[in-house]
């Protein structure tokens, strides 16, 4: 709503500033109308590309959480093979399993 406010109020300042300008010659009126739809479309280009550069730091950031998610799953997985073989080794040792199955997977 602010962002609105403050959008209005920016606008509303460019037509006024493009209502005293009007009041000249009308080839002074035709070059201030080009200059004001130059002076908006630019200004809509650079909010537009503000905006786009917050989606893509917004993208980096996520890209990079989730690869840091990745990576602790990753060696989390990596540790529970590490145990579960030493624990298999250990059942092995105690007598609870005679032999080794060959990995099926």
């Amino acid at each position: 709503e602010k962002k609105g406010k403050a959008k209005d109020n920016f606008y509303g300042k460019l037509i006024l500033e493009f209502d005293n300008k009007v009041h000249s010659s009308m080839k002074q009126e035709t070059t201030t109308l080009k200059k004001l739809v130059e002076k908006l479309g630019n200004t809509e280009d650079k909010v537009e590309c503000k905006k786009l550069k917050k989606k893509l730091e917004e993208a980096k950031f996520s890209n990079t959480f989730l690869r840091m998610q990745n990576e602790r799953v990753e060696r989390d997985l990596y540790w529970t093979r590490v145990r579960a073989h030493e624990f298999y080794q250990e059942m092995i040792h105690r007598g609870f399993v005679f032999e080794e199955r060959p990995n099926e997977a």
